[in-house]
């Protein structure tokens, strides 16, 4: 039996290369990491994947979310809650004039919510 180790460049891990490694950023985390990011349960991970307000990465059997996707899910979040702060005083002031209930007004200006962010904001 061969007990001999190479230690040729190609097969030898240089302490250089390891520390610059581990220096890159991350591009992509799987759901664990994900769902810790962003602060939300596993199952409503899931939720929001299926919903399609999340866009996945299959590599194989393992899943994962990239980095992108991650900060447009979060940006989109803040942008309609923005929207429905403006909104809400707005229809305040519609809703007094033409006695519409306030949430048909608001879904009227603001449409529906795809991307499940005004549950996940008001936990």
């Amino acid at each position: 039996m061969n007990t001999e180790v190479s230690t040729d460049s190609s097969t030898v891990a240089h302490p250089d290369k390891i520390k610059r490694l581990r220096e890159l950023p991350a591009l992509r985390f799987d759901i664990d990491e994900a769902k810790d990011i962003l602060r939300m349960s596993r199952a409503q991970l899931y939720i929001r994947i299926a919903e399609g307000a999340i866009a996945i990465q299959k590599d194989g059997a393992r899943t994962y979310i990239s980095l992108r996707e991650l900060e447009r899910y979060v940006d989109a979040c803040e942008h309609r809650t923005q929207s429905v702060g403006q909104a809400s005083s707005y229809v305040q002031g519609a809703n007094i004039a033409t006695g519409v209930s306030p949430q048909k007004r608001r879904s009227e200006l603001l449409g529906p919510d795809p991307a499940g962010c005004k549950r996940q904001l008001h936990r």
